[in-house]
């Protein structure tokens, strides 16, 4: 922290002096020297072996003063590169100290963190924070400059190092100096790596300067670059795919690092790949291509009676620490739909590969969808395009896992099956790319939708219905919530009778809702979620005659009921009764946000929402739900009632509003039962 790093530019301008002396003393050696020499051959020039011999030695004189000059200007460079890091390092701990002070802690001259409520006791209601966290991000910041620091002294060794052996400059100077230290680093990370591709088992030190050399680097797309143009890609994913063996199957002493290893590939590779407008970006998307197809012999894919593909060893790698740009993805995943559109079976092996095997990316077209989720607005970008969706929703053959053959050790290719966490990238990235709120996140808020978000939305809906009963189950509940965040549009297309112009088609949007309420969560999230664009409809005055937005959220819900009733005929098994009120809560993320009296009127619906069903499932249990199938008459009631606050005359609600939205409720029931062919 006291150091005086201005020392480091006075020692490089002395080193740029230095390049500059060479260069005259170069220019005077070549005039006055060599050039007695050279000019062997003409009238009165030097001639005979002795001049030929006294050229040769010339040469590899004149060379060492051009290597001398490019050495300083090297070490010159190199030594402005350190001042820019640890002037950058120093100013980002300096940061990090003051905040933590601010915070109420205490930082020792060894960068051990205490409290210190004495200097500054806490406000009422305020803490200073975890002593822990504060340890962390203090010790990540010294950590920094020490890699830093070792990093700089590589490249300083490696520089005044003369590399050459057949230029007669053996232990001269070094003519091929680098002018920066990440170029080093790459070189000598690629060095440990390719070893280690080759098989040989790297020692601890050898480990922890590779884990060093990616800590330091992990944000440096020149160092990246360059150690992946070293290492190629067949070597990246050798090198991923054994030390994931090691850590996941091996283990033991063997493992130690291999984590971090594993890391500092996929951080490495996703700084390589953000500009993917590059030539280098194009060179290494199309080694890949072929290396990805590839097969690779590993521990845990022999476990499953199958070879890795390399494919399934890059995706892997990514999900372990890369934050990877989204036109990188798209890019990656329209090759992976490419490639096994030419082989189906492609990513076979014997599974489940899930629970405990859930690191190893045995279908990396789910595993990169999953990674697109973490941005929503690069998934809507890839999955706004119909023909993506279209084989995505209902062309692509998920089954990707087999059962092991009866007769012995071997993969029965007939029993080929959907593994237990298939579709769970698929439904991740489908939740954000419709929604624009990134899955699971927690205090998740509505986003306004896009274009984007809208043809992704209206592209699922047509091409998941086509599935029919055979829609996975593992998007259902999803879907629910996918559904009730385009409640709006949702609302609009359920209730619309006759020749209307719908964003989507109504048959397509019935389907698909009674598909997601076979699932009780997914039914819960559609249910209360459309609470929300019911009550704002009732209260806006858009109709010809007021009572129409009165019939229209009774359509609606008779939509819905025909979705309930539909689905609960084809699951004869009873589930386990959600937490409504709780699953209500949740779905709040989803939904727009609404003020004042609608969004009293929204809880009120809700809460009578609430009510109906666990009337209705305690009915359904006990296998009396026949008579009270369709009674939702405390949300239809609630319903009314919102509507005769908003455009009544005062009092209280009249009965015939109450029949108004029972008779379009029964009407938009019946409407739908031609659908599918059940009898209105």
């Amino acid at each position: 922290m006291n150091a005086e790093l201005s020392a480091l530019m006075d020692a490089a301008e002395q080193w740029r002096d230095m390049a500059g002396e060479f260069a005259t003393q170069e220019g005077d050696y070549l005039s006055e020297v060599h050039a007695v020499a050279a000019g062997a051959g003409q009238p009165g020039s030097w001639t005979g072996v002795a001049a030929q011999e006294a050229g040769s030695a010339f040469d590899v004189t004149l060379a060492e003063y051009r290597a001398a000059r490019k050495e300083a200007l090297a070490v010159c460079s190199l030594l402005q590169d350190a001042y820019a890091q640890f002037a950058g390092l120093r100013k980002r701990l300096e940061t990090v100290r003051a905040e933590a002070v601010a915070a109420g802690l205490r930082i020792s001259g060894r960068g051990v963190v205490t409290v210190d409520t004495e200097a500054r006791p806490p406000a009422p209601g305020e803490t200073c924070g975890s002593a822990e966290e504060w340890q962390r991000r203090i010790d990540a910041a010294v950590r920094a400059v020490d890699d830093a620091d070792a990093g700089v002294a590589l490249a300083l060794r490696a520089a005044t190092r003369d590399g050459r052996r057949d230029d007669g400059t053996a232990g001269g100077f070094n003519a091929e100096a680098l002018h920066d230290v990440e170029g080093y680093e790459a070189r000598a990370g690629g060095e440990l790596a390719r070893r280690m591709a080759d098989g040989a088992t790297l020692g601890a030190a050898e480990v922890d300067e590779l884990r060093r050399l990616f800590r330091d680097n992990q944000h440096d797309a020149n160092f990246s670059r360059m150690f992946l143009s070293g290492l190629g890609a067949e070597g990246l994913l050798t090198i991923g795919s054994r030390a994931n063996d090691l850590v996941h199957t091996v283990g033991g002493e063997q493992a130690r690092g291999m984590a971090d290893i594993a890391s500092g590939l996929s951080r490495t590779l996703a700084s390589a790949t953000r500009d993917t407008g590059s030539p280098w970006y194009e060179g290494w998307r199309a080694e890949m291509r072929e290396a990805g197809i590839r097969q690779y012999g590993s521990q845990f894919a022999a476990d499953h009676m199958a070879a890795e593909r390399g494919y399934q060893s890059l995706v892997t790698l990514m999900g372990q620490g890369g934050e990877f740009g989204s036109p990188y993805l798209a890019d990656l995943g329209d090759d992976l739909i490419a490639a096994e559109r030419k082989d189906p079976d492609l990513w076979d092996m014997v599974g489940p590969v899930d629970g405990k095997d859930g690191w190893f990316a045995n279908d990396p077209v789910d595993g990169v969808l999953g990674l697109m989720s973490r941005d929503p607005e690069g998934a809507a970008a890839y999955l706004q395009h119909e023909e993506r969706m279209k084989y995505l929703a209902a062309e692509r053959d998920w089954r990707s896992t087999l059962l092991e053959s009866s007769g012995g050790p071997l993969p029965d290719h007939d029993t080929d099956h959907i593994d237990r966490d298939g579709y769970a990238g698929f439904a991740a990235a489908l939740e954000a790319a419709t929604t624009g709120v990134t899955p699971g996140e927690e205090a998740a808020s509505f986003v306004e939708h896009t274009e984007a978000n809208d043809r992704a939305f209206q592209f699922a809906v047509k091409h998941l219905a086509t599935s029919e009963d055979d829609f996975p189950h593992q998007l259902r509940e999803p879907m629910g919530r996918i559904l009730a965040n385009h409640g709006a549009t949702v609302h609009e297309v359920a209730s619309a009778f006759g020749p209307h112009s719908t964003p989507i088609a109504q048959d397509a949007l019935f389907e698909v809702a009674k598909q997601t309420s076979r699932d009780a969560h997914g039914y819960a999230a559609l249910n209360v979620g459309m609470n929300t664009p019911i009550v704002t409809a009732l209260h806006e005055v858009t109709h010809e005659s007021p009572e129409g937005s009165l019939i229209l959220s009774g359509r609606t819900i008779g939509f819905l009921e025909e979705a309930r009733n539909q689905a609960l005929t084809m699951d004869s098994a009873v589930p386990d009764e959600p937490d409504w009120v709780q699953y209500a809560k949740m779905i709040a993320g989803h939904l727009p946000i609404v003020s004042g009296e609608a969004q009293l009127a929204v809880e009120n619906s809700t809460e009578s929402w609430v009510e109906d069903e666990k009337k209705r499932y305690h009915n359904q249990v006990s296998g009396r739900y026949a008579d009270e199938y369709l009674d939702r008459s405390r949300q239809l009631s609630a319903f009314a009632d919102t509507w005769w606050r908003v455009h009544g005359s005062g009092g209280a609600t009249p009965p015939d509003v109450y029949s108004s939205i029972t008779t379009a409720t029964d009407g938009g029931r019946n409407h739908c039962k031609g659908f599918t062919g059940v009898p209105r």
